[in-house]
């Protein structure tokens, strides 16, 4: 990479992550290409190159004699068939990753052993984990396996690898299907609020995902999700 680029993408950088923290809202105007060049010491075709990069990536958008605006991000994710994140924001050409918070093997209590359909008490592996997106984090995940389908699954692999790909891969799982419940909540538990990099509640989305190895639970996960990072999709079929 060329002096000037290395120069120019350093600025990209600080701005998309500024956006991504939501340390820029949605709908904010940016200061214009002349203070900026004079702020970083640059030429104006160099802070132009960053805001045409910016556009190009979805994170900002221009009105002609106004200026550059933050842009609301969000990713499509398409609702209608079954998915996982990893896949999809790598598809999307970022860089998906992990990072487990907490792992360790639990007692269902009757509210899980209703949804896996196991006795009170059967054990079941949970782990916490932290999605980031390009590094920056974006979902706070709670999940649950039955140890029973899952033995010396390590949650610590899925720092480096995608969990349906080690299902497939490492354990033969042939997918049924997945049921999954969305709702808007108020993110205000402190240790999601520091791992997601939020300074205050604000309000997310909620992902309830339930799913299933023929008819066998596999799978219980509630993933909260940082607001404006998804557009959800569904296609509806005419059914007469």
């Amino acid at each position: 990479m060329k002096k000037n680029e290395h120069i120019y993408y350093n600025i990209y950088t600080e701005f998309r992550d500024k956006i991504l923290n939501k340390e820029l809202k949605p709908g904010e105007k940016l200061e214009s290409e002349r203070n900026l060049s004079i702020k970083y010491n640059v030429s104006r075709n160099t802070i132009r190159h960053m805001f045409n990069l910016l556009e190009k990536e979805g994170y900002i958008f221009k009105i002609h004699g106004k200026g550059n605006f933050v842009s609301s991000i969000k990713m499509n994710q398409n609702l209608d068939t079954f998915y996982s994140f990893y896949e999809n924001i790598k598809a999307s050409g970022k860089i998906p990753s992990s990072k487990i918070i907490k792992h360790s093997i639990e007692n269902a209590t009757f509210e899980l052993s209703e949804i896996f359909k196991i006795p009170i008490n059967s054990k079941l592996i949970y782990f916490e984990r932290l999605r980031l997106m390009d590094n920056i984090p974006i979902i706070f995940e709670k999940t649950y396996l039955p140890l029973n389908r899952f033995q010396n699954f390590n949650p610590l692999d899925l720092n480096f690898k995608s969990m349906y790909n080690i299902f497939e891969n490492e354990f033969n799982v042939v997918f049924s299907k997945a049921t999954e419940t969305l709702k808007p909540i108020m993110i205000s538990d402190k240790q999601e609020l520091f791992n997601l990099n939020l300074d205050k509640k604000t309000i997310g989305m909620q992902i309830i995902r339930t799913t299933f190895e023929k008819e066998k639970v596999i799978e219980y996960t509630i993933s909260n999700i940082k607001d404006n990072v998804f557009e959800y999709r569904i296609t509806l079929n005419k059914g007469w």
